[in-house]
């Protein structure tokens, strides 16, 4: 897994909306790793917050400007930014 917490990634995906790719406690993850939120993304930019089994935690920032906490499979995310970056996407 090349992911590490600080990385900024984006989503792999056609529009601003990750409802067909996230992960939650329905897979295993526990709640407190989880924020949920709208999945419609303010802009397609996260920062990974964890690493649990095989999901990658990322934290966005949503449409109605709230942080969204979920799970994420490392098919579904790119790397942007390797360097740790403690900002809010």
């Amino acid at each position: 897994m090349k992911y590490v917490k600080g990385n900024i990634i984006k989503f792999k995906i056609k529009n601003l909306n990750i409802s067909s790719i996230f992960n939650a406690e329905n897979e295993g993850i526990p709640k407190n790793k989880i924020i949920h939120g709208n999945c419609s993304l303010k802009k397609n930019k996260g920062i990974v917050e964890d690493i649990y089994n095989e999901y990658i935690i990322v934290s966005y920032t949503c449409t109605n400007n709230k942080k969204v906490q979920l799970g994420f499979l490392e098919k579904d995310l790119e790397l942007i930014n390797s360097e740790l970056q403690y900002e809010i996407c």
